[in-house]
């Protein structure tokens, strides 16, 4: 059985854009996927505790 949970995001006064399919970012949407919040996840945790801290959490 699949648990669904659902996280409203607050960007407060900073803009978001959500790019959709395309040559360039020619559509937007107004979900995130969830492979582009774990990209995005794990960039920012890539910045705050280095390379090796990443690897050693996608072990």
């Amino acid at each position: 059985m699949s648990v669904w949970k659902l996280v409203k995001l607050n960007f407060g006064r900073s803009p978001a854009h959500f790019g959709e399919v395309g040559i360039g970012m020619e559509e937007t949407s107004d979900r995130v996927r969830s492979d582009a919040l774990f990209s995005a996840w794990v960039s920012i945790y890539a910045r705050l505790f280095g390379k090796e801290a990443v690897e050693e959490l996608l072990q």
